[in-house]
């Protein structure tokens, strides 16, 4: 782990320095480093160190205490406590780093939509230019068709003197040209050369797992995964793919009148639906914060047992779901009525066009005998003033060190501490004490 914090790369720079820094952009380039960052993180086996264990808001404390620190002020730090700092740095970096490659793919894919109705727009407007030109051409020749004048010899050979033969088969080119790039999907497969430069990393790096099974876009991926790690060139058709997510939009150019998959166009819908999946919460990914799987964020099911009593004594509902189902639906028809009831005689609620309008409420303060004499009995003093009192009774500003292990050279520290600390919610006091300095115990380190 010293070693992250040793210059060996070939820039010249530590590991350290290079996870910590973030992503220029959102090019196929800036995706690749950032998976790159996020493969030498996986070498790791974060997930063996049993990090859950501490709560995940101490882990990200020490990890921006770690980003905070200077390279050299981390190797002066003792082993008790720069190892600790190194390991919440590392697995937070982990989901940050899968985070930021999710959004930098998003942002891409994003893009590269943009791009490619642009590119639709630009080519409509010398479509357009061209269209004139080929309406003035086909008006010359069928006059001279309609002409009653000419026989049916001579009709090829004028045709052919106002519209040269060669012009004539350019214009029928352009023309069954033409019929297959009016859709921005055109426009967004001429860029897949582009976005297979990522891709493949990028579905070989992450994990992703569906948020109810079975999931066919997982499937493709798979699919897809398979075929890049054979290493050998990629068959132009796929058999036996599943095909069951591909939108409409997108089936007439993935499945050919044959019923064959076409794997080129079948790559761009799986990262299209993949970033429509990922924004949705259809599929989840491992290591990640922000794409996390939705049951993170209720309580385990294997502990559901145990909770479940302390959680209806604090919360109190129904413990039957279908009872308390029952009383919701009986609380939303009752706020319906009581609605319905109130629509016609409130000139606040109307309904205009078909839809519900609500004025604004301006609401007047006021105060009443009492709230004006409990106001004039509350001792008007600052936080500053109440954080120094309370200072000088027990001392526990003595009890706090610089996070970088750094001495201030502030005469009167605790004042500018005060200060800060009064545009701070209270709350807070005891862990950040401004922007720049950061307090903490020197044993909560270990």
């Amino acid at each position: 782990m010293d070693q992250l914090l040793q210059p060996r790369l070939p820039q010249g720079t530590t590991p350290w320095s290079w996870l910590s820094r973030p992503a220029r952009g959102y090019n196929a380039e800036d995706i690749l480093d950032a998976l790159a960052k996020l493969q030498f993180v996986s070498e790791w086996l974060i997930d063996d160190w049993n990090i859950n264990r501490l709560p995940p808001a101490r882990v990200q404390q020490l990890a921006q205490l770690a980003r905070r620190s200077s390279n050299q002020a981390l190797q002066r730090k003792s082993p008790q406590q720069r190892y600790p700092l190194l390991m919440a740095f590392l697995a937070d970096t982990c989901q940050r780093l899968t985070d930021e490659v999710l959004d930098l793919y998003d942002h891409r894919i994003s893009q590269t939509d943009r791009d490619a109705r642009r590119d639709l727009r630009d080519y409509r407007l010398r479509l357009s230019e061209s269209l004139q030109q080929q309406l003035e051409y086909f008006g010359h020749i069928a006059h001279i068709i309609l002409d009653n004048e000419l026989s049916d010899a001579a009709v090829r050979p004028r045709i052919f003197e106002i519209v040269p033969r060669p012009q004539l088969e350019q214009l029928l080119d352009d023309i069954a040209a033409q019929q297959g790039k009016l859709d921005a999907l055109h426009f967004f497969s001429n860029r897949y050369t582009y976005l297979r430069q990522f891709f493949p990393t990028l579905i070989e790096t992450l994990t992703f797992h569906p948020h109810q099974s079975p999931e066919p876009l997982l499937e493709a991926l798979q699919i897809l995964h398979d075929l890049n790690a054979t290493g050998g060139k990629l068959p132009k058709y796929l058999e036996d793919a599943p095909t069951a997510f591909v939108p409409a939009t997108w089936r007439s150019r993935v499945i050919n009148r044959d019923g064959r998959v076409n794997r080129r166009s079948y790559d761009l819908c799986v990262m299209w639906e993949l970033r429509n999946a990922l924004r949705s919460g259809q599929v989840w990914v491992e290591h990640s914060r922000r794409y996390t799987n939705l049951e993170a964020y209720l309580i385990p099911q294997e502990q559901w047992p145990e909770r479940r009593a302390v959680f209806l004594e604090l919360v109190p509902i129904q413990a039957d779901s279908h009872e308390r189902l029952r009383h919701l639906q009986d609380q939303l028809e009752t706020a319906y009525q009581e609605l319905d009831n109130q629509l016609p005689d409130d000139d606040a609620l109307r309904i205009e066009d078909g839809r519900i309008i609500l004025t604004p409420f301006d609401a007047v303060p006021v105060d009443s005998p009492l709230s004006d004499q409990i106001q004039a009995l509350m001792p008007h003093l600052q936080l500053a003033e109440l954080l120094h009192e309370v200072d000088r009774w027990v001392h526990f500003s003595d009890h706090f060190e610089h996070a970088a292990g750094s001495t201030s050279r502030i005469e009167q520290l605790d004042r500018h501490l005060y200060a800060c600390c009064w545009l701070k919610p209270a709350i807070s006091i005891s862990i950040r004490w401004s922007m720049w300095w950061t307090y903490l115990p020197a044993d909560d380190l270990v």
